[in-house]
């Protein structure tokens, strides 16, 4: 069965929407503490994972989220928080954006909001944004020539590969 809840200790700091209070996950269960700390004590000092196969670490990205300690894991710079860092930009490289609607795991509202904010901070500023029916990966294969995939394609190879 899929639950939704809201998380409302996440820290003091705005991402997703206008308060990390007010963003819901959708997870099929929710995660006991253990699941975090039972991974965390089995660390070993100089032991460092470079990659794993999803899904083999979801369950802790979830139980990180849900305990209310992504920043601990995450960290606090300013730079990991751009709803924040976007009104003190001046300038930005052009910029293709897209997103699934019906994502549970990142909001849209929170990329909606991003947008928003580059928009009106930025005007001059190159972006394509697209917001399509979907999960979080838009959970299906996406044909290179959707015209709104091309557009975003044609905005960031023109200008990132000159």
């Amino acid at each position: 069965m899929c639950r939704y809840r809201k998380f409302s200790n996440l820290g003091n700091t705005r991402y997703w929407l206008d308060s990390m209070a007010e963003v819901w996950f959708v997870t099929f269960h929710l995660l006991p503490e253990a699941v975090l700390n039972d991974h965390l004590a089995t660390i070993h000092a100089g032991g460092i994972v470079t990659s794993a196969d999803p899904p083999d670490r979801l369950n802790l990205m979830f139980a990180i989220i849900q305990q209310g300690r992504i920043l601990e894991f995450l960290g606090k710079d300013p730079s990991l928080f751009p709803l924040e860092t976007i009104d003190s930009v001046k300038i930005f490289p052009p910029l293709f954006i897209y997103h699934g609607r019906d994502d549970s795991v990142v909001p849209a509202e929170g990329t909606e909001k991003f947008v928003e904010n580059f928009r009106r901070n930025l005007p001059e500023a190159k972006l394509v944004f697209k917001l399509e029916p979907g999960e979080h990966g838009m959970d299906h294969e996406i044909d290179i020539k959707e015209p709104w995939l091309q557009q975003g394609l044609k905005l960031v190879t023109a200008e990132w590969l000159v």
